[in-house]
C-alpha cells in the first residue's frame, strides 16, 4: 500500500512522505493506492523522478499485506530523499542554464488563503537582489524544476508549494520560510535538518487583507544566511 492520509489530502506531505514511500518495496513487488486528491503536478514529478503511480483502488480484496512503518526522518527517508534529488539532477542532466542566486516561490491563490499584502514590495526587494519569482500555480514541474534546481537560497511563505523545493534546493542551500502570524508550522525544518541544509524563519505582521512582510527584516535574514 503505497499511501498514506497526509499524503492523499495535501501536496506537500506528498512529496515528503509518499513519494520517498515508492522507494520501500523491493523491486516488482505489487503495489496500490488508495484513491486520493489529484495534484496538477503528480505525473510531471513521477516522470522526472522515475516513480510510476500504483493503480488506485477505491476496494481491494488482499490476501498478504506488507505494511511499513516510516516514522518522522529516520535514516532509510534520508537515503531515499538523497537518492530522488539524485534522480531528479540525472533527469535534467544536460540543462545548459546556470543556477539562479536565489528564488523568491510565489503561493498566488493555492491552498488555504495566505496573502502577503505587500508582495509587491517584496519581490521587488528580492528582484534587486537577483532573485527570480516563481509562481508554481501557472507551470509544468518540468518548468518549476528548471527555475529552482540548484538554487542556494529559496524563500516562500509557509505552505504546500514548499515542496517543490525539496528536490530542487542546492545541497547547502537554505530555505527561508514566511511564517503567517496567525499559523506557525515548520514540517520543512524536519527535512531541512535531516539533509544538513539550511533553514531560516521571519514571522508576519497581522494585516487587514492578509498579512505583511518586513523589508529590512527579510532583508537581515538573507545577510544572516549568506555570511552562514
Amino acid at each position: 500500500m503505497m499511501s498514506q492520509w497526509a499524503g492523499s489530502h495535501y501536496f506537500g506531505s506528498y512529496m515528503r512522505d509518499e513519494l520517498p514511500l515508492g522507494l520501500l518495496p523491493p523491486e516488482g513487488a505489487p503495489c496500490i493506492t488508495v484513491s486520493t486528491n489529484t495534484y496538477e503536478h503528480e505525473a510531471g514529478y513521477r516522470k522526472i523522478l522515475s516513480l510510476p503511480r500504483p493503480p488506485r483502488m477505491a476496494a481491494a480484496r488482499i490476501d498478504e499485506l506488507t505494511v511499513y512503518s516510516d516514522y518522522a526522518q529516520n535514516s532509510s527517508k534520508a537515503a531515499r530523499y538523497r537518492q530522488l534529488r539524485q534522480r531528479l539532477r540525472d533527469y535534467f542532466k544536460d540543462l545548459s542554464t546556470s543556477a539562479p542566486t536565489g528564488v523568491y516561490l510565489k503561493r498566488g491563490a493555492t491552498g488555504e488563503r495566505r496573502v502577503v499584502a505587500n508582495e509587491a514590495v517584496i519581490e521587488q526587494l528580492l528582484s534587486g537582489m537577483g532573485f527570480d519569482i516563481v509562481e508554481p500555480a501557472k507551470l509544468t514541474a518540468d518548468e518549476i524544476v528548471k527555475r529552482l534546481l540548484d538554487a542556494p537560497i529559496i524563500v516562500g511563505v509557509e505552505g504546500s508549494h514548499l515542496a517543490h523545493t525539496m528536490y530542487t534546493l542546492a545541497d547547502m542551500g537554505t530555505l527561508v520560510v514566511i511564517q503567517p502570524p496567525d499559523r506557525f508550522a515548520l514540517p520543512y525544518k524536519e527535512f531541512t535538518d535531516r539533509l544538513d541544509l539550511g533553514f531560516a524563519f521571519i514571522v508576519g505582521h497581522p494585516a487587514q487583507d492578509g498579512f505583511t512582510v518586513d523589508p529590512d527584516d527579510l532583508k537581515h535574514i538573507l545577510d544572516l544566511v549568506a555570511c552562514a
